[in-house]
Formats: C-alpha cells, structure tokens, sequence
C-alpha cells in the first residue's frame, strides 16, 4: 500500500513539474507585446528601481506616506459626500434619499479616481505648454 502510494505521488508530481523552459514558451506565445513595448516597460522598471536604491527614504516610508495620503483623501471624501448629501439637521443620520445620494458621490468617486493618474499623466508639461502657447500667440499679436 505504501508502494503504490509512493508511485502515485511521484506519477502526480511527475505531471505538475514546472520547467522554465515550458514556462518561457507558454509566456511568450500568451503575450502580445511588441519588442519596443518590452523594452519601455523594463526601462520604466529600471528607472523605478534607481529610484528607489538612490532615495533617502526606505520602502516603510513610502508606505506610511501612501497610507496617510489615503487616510486624507478618504476622510475628506466622506466628510465631502456627507455635507454634500446631508440636508436635514434634525436628524443625526442620512434619510433614505440622503443615504442614496452619500453613496452614490462615493460611488462616482470610486469610478473617477482610478482613471485620475493616466488622465493626470504629464499634466503639468501639458499646463505649461499650453500656457506658452498662450503667451505666443499674445507677442504675436502685439
């Protein structure tokens, strides 16, 4: 009985071994990525990583000021939503409309801010081109 049990773990883990040359293969037939998307997405890694080895701050920092930031922004948030929504005073909880309004801002928040960084990425470079455009067209007016 042990005999056979044995021969069956080793059928069954003699099935389920993990080579990494199989692994490469299904990894590069399953991906779409172009040879120029690879190499910016390692680029980005790369550069990420530099940061991080360079700054003064440890990985725990960076946490607790991701944590702190979230705590802010939720807070203010709720506290935003709830004044928004919350029009009686007599009461000290939301009615049933209120409640529906509270969580639907929430709601529309949550939808919004995952979509915040790509639509905020380079903003700034976007502001300031956009303003010495401005200012262009203003001399060439004059």
């Amino acid at each position: 009985m042990a005999e056979e049990m044995d021969s069956n773990m080793r059928q069954f883990l003699s099935d389920r071994r993990l080579s990494i040359a199989d692994l490469a293969k299904k990894a590069s037939s399953e991906s779409s990525e172009t040879a120029a998307e690879r190499r910016e997405r390692l680029r980005a890694l790369a550069i990420g990583k530099r940061e991080a080895e360079l700054s003064q701050l440890r990985m725990e920092d960076r946490y607790e000021t991701q944590v702190q930031e979230n705590f802010a922004l939720l807070t203010n948030l709720h506290e935003a939503c709830f004044t928004k929504c919350g029009r009686r005073d007599d009461v000290s909880y939301l009615t049933m409309a209120e409640g529906i309004c509270f969580r639907n801002c929430l709601n529309k928040f949550n939808t919004w801010y995952p979509r915040l960084g790509e639509q905020t990425q380079d903003a700034a470079f976007k502001t300031y081109w956009g303003l010495t455009q401005e200012l262009e067209q203003e001399v060439k007016k004059n």
